[in-house]
């Protein structure tokens, strides 16, 4: 069991993944009265945030994620560093990843239903096609 950390205003519930950039965990925002906010928070790997290339382009991904208002995109809460790790929260989505769904559904030797898998591609796509034809306030193109 990992330890719980504190990040900046997010404590760190759990670890759901990590890769060659950084770790994004399941965490915890909360405030007074017992408030509670469920979050995703993503790290970045202390080599990277050495990286001025890497922490524009992950600063610019927050900057673009935070124009996003869409049911099929994450909102991003805060994009912070806390004591020497660059990080973003975003929102939470409760459920199961694709990944961990269509392992299971081949597992079982089945395949993933027409209609589900349709239903999937077309939430994909109008998340995507909202995303790249978003302007900023400005008017100018986002450029995703």
């Amino acid at each position: 069991m990992t330890s719980l950390r504190k990040l900046g205003r997010y404590e760190l519930v759990e670890p759901l993944g990590a890769g060659g950039l950084g770790e994004v965990w399941l965490a915890r925002l909360s405030g007074a009265g017992g408030f509670e906010k469920p979050a995703i928070v993503k790290t970045v790997l202390p080599a990277l945030a050495n990286d001025e290339q890497f922490v524009q382009r992950f600063h610019h991904e927050g900057k673009v994620l935070v124009h996003m208002s869409h049911s099929n995109i994450a909102q991003v809460y805060d994009l912070d560093v806390s004591d020497g790790v660059l990080f973003m929260a975003l929102e939470y989505v409760a459920g199961v990843d694709l990944a961990r769904l269509v392992t299971q559904v081949y597992t079982a030797d089945e395949r993933v239903p027409v209609p589900v898998a349709v239903f999937i591609a077309w939430q994909a796509a109008e998340g995507l096609a909202y995303a790249h034809t978003k302007a900023a306030p400005d008017g100018t193109a986002l450029a995703i």
